[in-house]
């Protein structure tokens, strides 16, 4: 917009006009593109004129990155892998978007399977993926200029169930006193714990556990029937449950000793 206008004869009144376009007062905001533009300022009643010629430049585009330093190749998608049931923030970098406070954000997919889930800071919200997935990032400032990204998520299936192959139930400090199974991030479920003897009989049964936050889910502690069976090798069957569907099965021994 001109703010200002001065000479001519005094008193006089001034439109001003961009490109022969109808024109407007001092101080009232006219709306025009990138480029080389005509200004015509116009006395009222005597029909004086002059003109002067501005270039307007175009703002710098609106850019958005991810840090994905080592991955990837120059001009592919970045890409990020996170293990199967952690949750990751994503963490783009916007730049030439002005006013930063009233930019606005819009993540695709937002919802389904890809487990985007919202935070108090728009820009940086949360993923636990299942699959690999491709989010794209649309900002767009108060002007009305767009600027994308996209970033890939793969995930990492790591099977995070340990099984120990020792334990002794008569331990005095009581650590390793249970034949537990060990459990950590993407464990949905332990669909069974069975332990089997020598000869085949099946002498602890533990079904439908939950993992929680313990760090290992409570086992056998060497009794079948209220007696304490021998130190040996017993043969285990572990089956597991996972955030992705994935079911396994672990089987091995492990040695009871007291």
């Amino acid at each position: 917009k001109v703010d200002t206008v001065y000479g001519g004869h005094p008193g006089s009144m001034f439109t001003i006009s961009v490109d022969n376009a109808p024109g407007v007062r001092p101080g009232f905001e006219i709306p025009v593109f990138a480029g080389t533009r005509v200004i015509t300022v116009q006395e009222d009643g005597t029909g004086c004129s002059v003109d002067t010629t501005v270039s307007i430049k175009e703002p710098p585009a609106i850019a958005v990155t991810f840090d994905t330093t080592g991955s990837g190749k120059p001009g592919q998608t970045p890409l990020i892998l996170v293990e199967l049931g952690k949750d990751m923030r994503l963490n783009p970098v916007v730049t030439h978007a002005l006013p930063i406070d009233s930019v606005t954000y819009t993540w695709a997919p937002a919802t389904g399977p890809s487990y985007l889930t919202p935070t108090g800071d728009p820009l940086r919200p949360y993923t636990r993926p299942l699959d690999l997935v491709t989010y794209t990032l649309t900002v767009r400032d108060v002007n009305g200029c767009l600027g994308t990204g996209q970033v890939i998520v793969d995930v990492d299936r790591v099977r995070n169930v340990y099984v120990p192959n020792i334990f002794s139930p008569d331990a005095k400090n009581n650590e390793n006193a249970h034949f537990s199974v060990f459990t950590g991030p993407g464990v949905s479920l332990i669909n069974y714990v069975r332990v089997f003897d020598r000869w085949g009989e099946m002498i602890y049964n533990a079904e439908k556990i939950t993992p929680g936050d313990s760090p290992y889910v409570m086992g056998w502690d060497g009794t079948f029937n209220g007696k304490k069976e021998d130190s040996g090798v017993y043969v285990y069957l572990v089956e597991a449950l996972f955030e992705d569907g994935v079911v396994r099965l672990y089987r091995g021994s492990v040695t009871l000793i007291r």
